[in-house]
């Protein structure tokens, strides 16, 4: 497999979680992730959630408690070793009708190839002021 078909295989995982992130789509998104102690989910503004029980009752409480809000990726960067693979993105979630710009999160997905098949391991995204990159003079401070 070349790393143009390891790179499409991942992208198109991400696609199938941003779908079913934004059609509210339980069974699409329980699809997708590795049934595992191992995986990981912080949401913007949550605490980590630790294991796949955890994480299914999180994406079942948000589908249930929310309406369908289309999440979109954009500037993503792929890159992947072995049976990983991870996606860094920034998330542009449509605002309430009564806000006029969307809100964006910084997100890394991370997959793991199970039986030839991309599977979320983690998911974290965070709310951030998006940055355009270095200023003029170096990178602002941190802190």
């Amino acid at each position: 497999m070349t790393g143009n078909d390891i790179k499409a295989r991942v992208l198109a995982a991400n696609l199938q979680f941003y779908q079913a992130l934004s059609h509210a789509d339980l069974d699409s998104m329980i699809s997708l992730w590795l049934h595992s102690d191992d995986a990981q989910c912080v949401h913007p503004g949550w605490n980590r959630l630790q294991g796949w029980i955890n994480i299914e009752k999180s994406w079942r409480m948000i589908f249930e408690n929310s309406n369908k809000v289309p999440v979109i990726p954009g500037n993503l960067r792929v890159s992947w070793c072995e049976q990983m693979a991870w996606v860094n993105c920034i998330e542009n979630i449509a605002a309430p009708e009564t806000n006029p710009h969307a809100i964006k999160t910084i997100c890394t997905n991370v997959y793991q190839k199970n039986d030839d098949v991309w599977k979320m391991v983690i998911h974290h995204s965070s709310f951030a002021e998006v940055m355009p990159g270095p200023i003029e003079g170096g990178f602002p401070p941190l802190h």
